[in-house]
């Protein structure tokens, strides 16, 4: 057996001669250590009944007790169901494909040694697989052999210290372990961040003392397990190098599949290890100045940058001035994360560096996919809080989804969402019924075959219905769709099939719709403004959306990110916000939501002159709250009042006699409130 893997260092063949002696020394005390354990399992906590049993032991034999185990239960009782272990071997998937080829290729070999059996346990105790002399098999297990389930053994007090263990038969709290082994030896085995993630198990079924020849077969065993422990570990190794050239490779294609300008990969830490031809370029420095420096040195200290590696946003696209040389340059910046998909990490990200000489000459080509995510949705209030719940709950189920919210709120970033959650690699198609004139939404969403009007392309062009195909639908404005397309749209979404306009062949299509209004589409159903099938077709799902008004210490959390952002993209330093600044905010009503707090910081950035944001950069809209305020009120009882008579006439099928009567107004009164607000009563 001349083989690299026997090959020990010194201080282990020191350890294996102390391990011999100690063996023979326990072996010495077999039935004073199993009086003890007689004598602790009657509940017996005498001192000098320990005197022979290892404190690491005794501490292990408490534990047992206080967990409840039976010591004399079967270990058959313990094994997990088939769902349960093939989660844990998945779990494990690593691990089993580098050591059961390892020891597959040693059975033969070992069988001449015979009795014994050797075990792999994984980091909580479960039995991986184990090879029986008796039986000739190495076979997958599924027991729990955890402290917690069977009590003291050598790989539990092994995974529990982190340290090689080795006991003898009555050390073991489980009576089956005690008579099935006259020593178990357990080696901890650890991934490359030295963390123990296994146990290898060796049993040996015979006595250390009976001669010279079993002390020296023992010997050899053991050194077999400790070499086999440490091939095992740099084997794990050379996968995660394997790995670790994987993600270098997928760094380089991730960069590749963007545009070919200036390219910066970064790790997580933010070191620049990759910089290409045209990065050095715009960068004015080279590859052997760039590499290996961190990247607010070289590019700048760019807070969007930190928090796509930070994970806090999906991609991040912004302008920002850089220094080249003794040149300031304004580029356009792409930052996309490079994702460890088997650990669902960071692993650094890829920049994207355009020079913007002539703004007309960047790409403006559609692309059909959703950019945010729910990491891109801010806010700890409750009422967020709750609909991000329940809007990554409805992103699993692939149903329609109504996105109910005022002006502003954040419906298309709900919408993007949820199609990222499942389908990020799928199209997502956005319309706005609302920007679309009437004429062209109907050729917009179904499409066109070459020639079917007047200045129609004459190659014809797909709808958006087509090109969502297999991914989501995202109608904003959904309540400004005509009741004409209405129709047609119910159609597709019942029949799963469109035809262009001029066309002869229906297509079929698959799709998720995610529409959004801030209208109250039922109250439109009621006034026959909106089908009634096709608002219970798209509102299989309804998620409302909180204004910010009611967001509590979200708004000033959003502010405080829209002044980063600003001032990264204007290259200034970071301002903080006055008390005075936040107070005014809070007590604001945010007609316009977060778009106009937005606007508003954006504005506050840019007339602030040097300090903090004070009351005086604010938009002058932000300047009198009181009067503000009093307006609002006044408007708000003129549209609550209004809103009753339409909902009274409604109920009332349009009984001006009724409508008073529920109203509590004379039919006089009534006459004159209609005539003022320029409420239509159809008869």
């Amino acid at each position: 057996m001349q083989d690299k893997q026997f090959i020990l260092e010194e201080n282990e063949v020191r350890q294996i001669k102390e391990l011999t002696a100690f063996f023979r020394s326990q072996f010495k005390q077999w039935e004073k250590i199993s009086k003890c354990r007689e004598q602790f399992l009657r509940n017996s906590e005498e001192t000098e009944i320990f005197a022979a049993v290892r404190p690491e032991v005794v501490a292990s034999w408490r534990r047992s007790r206080n967990y409840g185990v039976v010591p004399n239960q079967p270990l058959t009782r313990k094994v997990l169901d088939s769902i349960q272990f093939d989660k844990v071997i998945k779990e494990n998937e690593q691990l089993m494909q580098t050591a059961v080829p390892l020891l597959s290729k040693q059975i033969n070999f070992l069988n001449k040694t015979k009795p014994f059996r050797i075990g792999l346990t994984d980091r909580n105790g479960i039995l991986l697989f184990l090879y029986n002399s008796h039986v000739d098999q190495l076979k997958c297990s599924g027991l729990n052999l955890s402290e917690e389930s069977v009590g003291t053994s050598a790989h539990s007090l092994c995974l529990k210290l982190d340290k090689p263990m080795y006991l003898i038969g009555p050390e073991h709290y489980n009576e089956v372990m005690q008579r099935s082994s006259k020593v178990i030896t357990a080696i901890p085995i650890h991934d490359t961040k030295k963390n123990i993630v296994a146990a290898f198990t060796f049993s040996y079924h015979r006595d250390l003392t009976q001669s010279k020849d079993e002390e020296t077969l023992f010997v050899w065993w053991i050194a077999w397990q400790v070499s086999m422990a440490q091939r095992i570990e740099n084997a794990l190794e050379m996968v995660n190098q394997k790995q670790s050239y994987s993600f270098d490779v997928s760094m380089l294609s991730t960069a590749m599949s963007m545009v070919e300008d200036g390219m910066v990969g970064v790790n997580c830490s933010g070191k620049i290890t990759y910089v290409s031809n045209g990065g050095e370029k715009i960068l004015g420095l080279g590859q052997n100045i760039i590499l290996g420096q961190n990247y607010p040195n070289i590019i700048g200290n760019l807070p969007l940058i930190k928090s796509v590696l930070q994970g806090k946003m999906a991609k991040s696209n912004f302008t920002a001035d850089i220094v080249s040389g003794n040149k300031l340059k304004r580029c356009l910046f792409e930052v996309k994360p490079v994702v460890d998909n088997q650990e669902n990490s960071i692993e650094g990200a890829v920049i994207h560096l355009t020079e913007l000489r002539n703004t007309g000459s960047i790409d403006k080509k559609e692309r059909f996919e959703a950019i945010y995510t729910f990491n891109d949705i801010y806010g700890k209030s409750v009422e967020m809080v709750r609909a991000k719940q329940v809007a990554q709950k409805i992103a699993g189920t692939g149903g329609c989804v109504l996105l109910i919210g005022e002006s502003g709120t954040g419906k298309e970033l709900f919408a993007h969402a949820i199609h990222n959650d499942r389908q990020s690699q799928s199209p997502f198609v956005a319309i706005n019924c609302a920007s679309i004139p009437k004429s062209l939404i109907e050729s917009e969403l179904f499409g066109y075959e070459g020639g079917s009007f007047t200045g129609a392309n004459r190659k014809g062009k797909p709808g958006k219905l087509e090109l969502a195909n297999d991914g989501t639908l995202f109608l904003d404005e959904i309540g400004d769709m005509p009741l004409e397309v209405q129709a047609v749209l119910l159609r597709v979404l019942e029949d799963k099939r469109v035809m262009r306009i001029g066309g002869e062949n229906y297509i079929k299509v698959n799709f998720r719709v995610i529409a959004a209004t801030n209208k109250n589409l039922y109250e439109a159903v009621q006034r026959k403004e909106f089908r009634k099938d096709l608002y219970f077709r798209l509102a299989t799902f309804k998620l409302s959306i909180p204004s910010l008004r009611s967001r509590g210490k979200d708004i000033l959390e959003l502010a405080r990110l829209f002044v980063e952002k600003q001032s990264s993209e204007l290259n200034r330093p970071l301002p903080e916000l006055e008390a005075a600044v936040c107070k005014r905010l809070m007590q604001y009503d945010w007609p316009g939501n977060i778009r106009q707090l937005k606007n508003t910081m954006c504005f506050a950035v840019n007339m602030r002159e040097k300090g903090n944001i004070r009351l005086c950069d604010l938009p002058e809209e932000l300047l009198d709250i009181s009067e503000m305020n009093q307006h609002k009120t006044i408007r708000s009882l003129t549209e609550l009042e209004k809103e009753a008579i339409e909902e009274t006439l409604a109920y009332t099928g349009n009984s001006l006699g009724e409508t008073a009567k529920i109203l509590g107004l004379g039919r006089t009164t009534l006459y004159r409130k209609i005539k003022t607000y320029g409420i239509i009563v159809k008869h």
